[in-house]
């Protein structure tokens, strides 16, 4: 083997560069010729000298040989990793082993053997057949894309599930970590960054499309119908200035990361919680604001009856909720309202009891409004709530008690309408439990200082706030008072999805500069979304609940490994086989009915009669 150094010049700009290949010389009945093994690239840093010993060290390895003398450790890395490259390559020429008929004894070399190239298997089976099972892949071809643009995306997602992080660490897994190119038969040992920016830029131009699609196809599958749809925003933030994009504005965070310029993820799910449509907002944007534009996508998409829309306090503004009267559309919110009436135990109804937790509630007519409104009150809410009251009581009380003693300090301040305004700023910070307290202000009248500040907690009889209440308001919605809370608490499952998309599959943060970049990133987190969760619900379907970081962490341990062994031929056997599933892995694949040793075994020998047949006449740079 050699190393050959080709002359190029780039047809646009005119600038001369430089590639390698590794080649080999072999005898024919023509003569001596030489064929191509492997492209090396063009930013093989070395020097002529070290090509050759390059060569070799690439040689010794692929023939199971030790070196006497040891190499340079650069020279080593690289050997290492093209002798990889090259042995996956031949692996890929070999055809399935048939255990029936080829199965063979040879007399081997026990120290010769090595076990090389361990990839990650079993996430990325779990993520391939559901993508199968959506047809993704021929919808994206009808959408206009290759088939090596549909390999590079369904990687992507799959490494989103898989291994979360930014695209460049997607990159980094596909080409070291995973074996995920062998799942969909082709390489990405040579991924470029660039060609996943390249997809990632033609995927937002398709987003409507494909959501719309996988909408379509869930239903399909599940064969559920939309009766509820749920509706809330998150934001997440970016690490750079983002001065690339319109959307970036810095706002309130809810991972307190104001500091940060921010983008908005709104997302409309249904009842099973399958995303429907997602809407990529201002990091600033106001939440009632966004409630009119979902109603109006949905009137333009949604056949038939219309769903009953949930959505939590943040949308239900007054002007928000006379609007949707108007229209006539139903929905379930709760009350942004904090003091409200007090209904006598006698008057409730138990609609939830465990052992550790109540909710009682009571159904009235709101007549002005056209309303039902369901007031609740939860003993665990209710405990909650306790607990803040005290700390809020301590921190204000604690306050207080700094301004009283600073009345006895030489050089602080005593003015009455100093002290005044320092109480009102107080007041104003703890309003949640200032208006139960009765403060006394002495003043001293010829000095106009304050001598003395005295207070008391007073319960308020006409207001209930920390005992755990709430109102659901209800509009053109015939439910009883169980089933209108049981509604309204499956806005839960948005929370979990956002929860799914932030810590599971790589929402957060966002290293881009540009716009579409941004949006591309949070799109590929959702499509990620709709594979975990049709993962899930297959799983629940056969009674396995798992969370998706517990099934990540179970199937993790499955890899795919080469091994290599000398025989008593002298010849070099590899072996590329996908390892043993352990029982919980078992119980998993079976639940979804996928094969339990992805990818079939395959074998080569590589010796030289054998690699002459494997390798081919000519190999082209992939494009990418």
């Amino acid at each position: 083997m050699f190393i050959r150094k080709n002359k190029k010049t780039d047809s646009v700009t005119k600038k001369i560069y430089y590639t390698y290949q590794l080649v080999e010389s072999y005898r024919s009945s023509a003569g001596p010729r030489q064929r191509i093994l492997l492209n090396l690239g063009s930013n093989l840093s070395i020097t002529d000298e070290e090509r050759k010993l390059l060569a070799n060290r690439i040689e010794e390895i692929t023939k199971g040989e030790t070196s006497l003398f040891k190499p340079p450790k650069h020279i080593e890395c690289l050997a290492q990793n093209f002798a990889e490259q090259l042995t996956r390559k031949w692996l890929s020429k070999s055809g399935p082993k048939n255990q029936s008929s080829n199965t063979s004894f040879e007399t081997i070399d026990l120290d010769s053997l090595e076990v090389s190239d361990s990839r990650t298997i079993g996430v990325e089976a779990l993520g391939l057949k559901t993508l199968q099972k959506l047809n993704l892949a021929d919808e994206l071809n009808r959408l206009g894309l290759s088939q090596h643009q549909i390999d590079i995306l369904l990687g992507v997602i799959i490494g989103r599930i898989t291994a979360p992080g930014s695209e460049r660490a997607t990159r980094y897994w596909l080409r070291n970590t995973s074996a995920t190119d062998e799942l969909l038969n082709t390489n990405f040992s040579k991924l470029s960054e660039r060609a996943i920016y390249s997809i990632s830029d033609q995927l937002i131009d398709i987003k409507d499309d494909i959501e719309a699609y996988l909408e379509e196809t869930e239903k399909k599958l599940f064969n559920f119908q939309d009766l509820i749809f749920l509706y809330d925003l998150t934001n997440t933030y970016l690490t750079g200035s983002a001065k690339g994009s319109q959307k970036a504005r810095r706002g309130r965070s809810k991972e307190k990361r104001s500091k940060n310029p921010l983008v908005t993820l709104g997302l409309r799910i249904n009842q099973e919680g399958f995303i429907k449509k997602s809407r990529i907002l201002e990091g600033n944007v106001s939440e009632p604001g966004t409630l009119q534009q979902v109603v109006a996508d949905l009137e333009a998409n949604c056949q038939g009856p219309k769903p009953i829309l949930v959505f939590d306090a943040g949308m239900a503004t007054e002007s928000n909720l006379e609007w949707l009267r108007e229209k006539g559309l139903a929905y379930i919110t709760v009350s942004r309202q904090r003091k409200h009436p007090i209904i006598e135990p006698d008057q409730q109804q138990i609609i939830r009891k465990n052992s550790d937790s109540e909710i009682r509630a009571v159904l009235v007519e709101n007549e002005k409004t056209g309303e039902k409104e369901l007031h609740c009150q939860s003993s665990n809410r209710q405990e909650r709530e306790r607990e803040i009251q005290k700390k809020f009581k301590q921190y204000f009380e604690e306050a207080l008690q700094k301004i009283s003693e600073g009345l006895k300090k030489k050089r602080t301040i005593k003015k009455y309408e100093k002290i005044v305004e320092r109480i009102g700023r107080l007041k104003e910070k703890y309003s949640l439990i200032s208006s139960h307290y009765d403060i006394v202000i002495e003043q001293d009248q010829i000095t106009d200082n304050v001598i003395a500040i005295q207070w008391s907690y007073n319960e308020r009889s006409n207001f209930r706030g920390f005992q755990g209440a709430y109102i659901l308001r209800a509009y053109k919605v015939d439910l009883d008072p169980e089933m209108l809370w049981k509604t309204y608490i499956m806005l839960t499952e948005v929370e979990s999805v956002f929860r799914s998309l932030k810590s599971e599959l790589g929402l957060r943060p966002i290293y881009h500069q540009l716009e579409h970049r941004m949006d591309a990133h949070l799109f590929i987190s959702v499509l990620a979304y709709h594979v975990v969760h049709i993962i899930r619900m297959n799983l629940k379907e056969k009674g396995l609940n798992y969370s998706w970081e517990s099934i990540r962490q179970i199937m993790s341990t499955q890899v795919r490994v080469t091994t290599e062994l000398t025989n008593e031929k002298k010849e070099r056997v590899c072996i590329r086989k996908t390892t043993r599933p352990n029982p919980e892995q078992m119980e998993i694949y079976r639940a979804l009915d996928i094969q339990q040793r992805p990818l079939s075994t395959k074998k080569t020998t590589l010796g030289k009669d054998v690699v002459q047949k494997l390798a081919p006449k000519k190999t082209q740079t992939p494009v990418f």
